[in-house]
């Protein structure tokens, strides 16, 4: 197997049969006739792929994204007008409000008077930069899930169990 040499300008390198693609593609030449000729030879046969191989799927999911995108900044323009924290910085109680899994964006946005996406950006901040969870007060980031086998399992959260008493045991009351 022969080693192909870098891509350069070739143009006097009499040993190469300038002005076709396998000049350009196999022996590297750059020369302006050898790129006009792979051009040439290329887009007729990149068109048929093109037109073959038409990905429908990504044409619906960049739809798809769009329609997502459109709603989430109406939510976020409707939640601005009532938003009379915005373009203030985030202060502990506040980030403590917003860390709470109990409370959806749109009544953390109603508390605190913040826009949507703000609200949105602070908690994935909470959840993923350590920074922000030592600001919060945070000691260790709140795992949901843990790999078993090489599949999340969901982790129980001890605080919601509730521990039922053992066989002859009687309950606190």
């Amino acid at each position: 197997m022969s080693k192909r040499s870098s891509p350069a300008d070739r143009s006097a390198d009499l040993s190469i049969r300038h002005g076709t693609p396998y000049a350009y593609d196999k022996k590297g030449c750059r020369c302006s006739v050898c790129g006009d000729a792979y051009r040439k030879w290329r887009r007729p046969k990149a068109a048929a792929y093109r037109a073959g191989h038409k990905d429908t799927r990504r044409e619906y999911d960049l739809s798809h994204r769009t329609r997502i995108n459109q709603k989430r900044r109406l939510r976020n323009d409707k939640s601005l007008e009532y938003a009379f924290n915005h373009n203030k910085q985030w202060t502990g109680p506040e980030m403590e409000i917003a860390e709470r899994p109990d409370m959806t964006d749109i009544q953390v946005v109603a508390m605190l008077g913040r826009s949507q996406m703000a609200v949105a950006m602070i908690r994935h901040r909470i959840r993923n930069e350590p920074k922000y969870r030592q600001i919060n007060g945070a000691k260790e980031p709140v795992r949901v899930y843990d790999w078993v086998d090489g599949k999340p399992k969901r982790i129980p959260d001890p605080a919601t169990q509730s521990k039922s008493p053992k066989e002859g045991e009687t309950p606190n009351v």
